[in-house]
């Protein structure tokens, strides 16, 4: 496991057997031109210390932050945080990239400006600067702030 080989191999703490047993591979995110861009793993909550000490950690021949994994659900059909399509309650679709309720078509999307739904709705100011769940998003930010709250660590 190149986690430990390349990390942790010289520490007596950190043996390759408990680190197997301490980590386990979830999945990759990768984006469309299929390189990784990151690697999620669920780890013991002294693993997790110890990596997020680190900072970074390298893997083959890559330096990588190490941070917690955060994904929040967005709607796709209302474009609101903390809930998936399937289970959306809204009338209409919201189009992702104006905020119009009714467009249900983000490419056909004939409006000039991005303007995120999200915030629109909420009546925020930044609604026109940015599209519906953007990484700078105030609404996504808080619903990334809420489920790091709900997160049990093990601490």
């Amino acid at each position: 496991m190149a986690l430990h080989e390349q990390n942790m191999k010289d520490q007596e703490k950190w043996p390759l057997d408990r680190v197997l047993r301490e980590a386990k591979g979830l999945f990759k995110k990768t984006r469309s031109q299929g390189a990784a861009i990151a690697a999620v793993f669920s780890c013991t909550t002294e693993l997790r210390e110890e990596l997020l000490q680190r900072g970074t950690v390298y893997i083959g021949w890559q330096e990588v932050e190490v941070t917690d994994y955060v994904d929040v659900t967005c709607c796709n059909r209302c474009q609101q945080f903390g809930h998936p399509e399937k289970y959306c309650r809204a009338a209409e679709v919201t189009c992702s990239r104006c905020g119009v309720t009714g467009n249900s078509q983000a490419d056909a999307c004939q409006s000039t400006s991005a303007s995120c739904a999200t915030c629109k709705r909420f009546g925020r100011k930044e609604a026109a600067s940015h599209c519906t769940a953007a990484r700078d998003c105030p609404a996504r930010v808080n619903a990334e702030n809420r489920s790091v709250a709900m997160t049990n660590y093990g601490i």
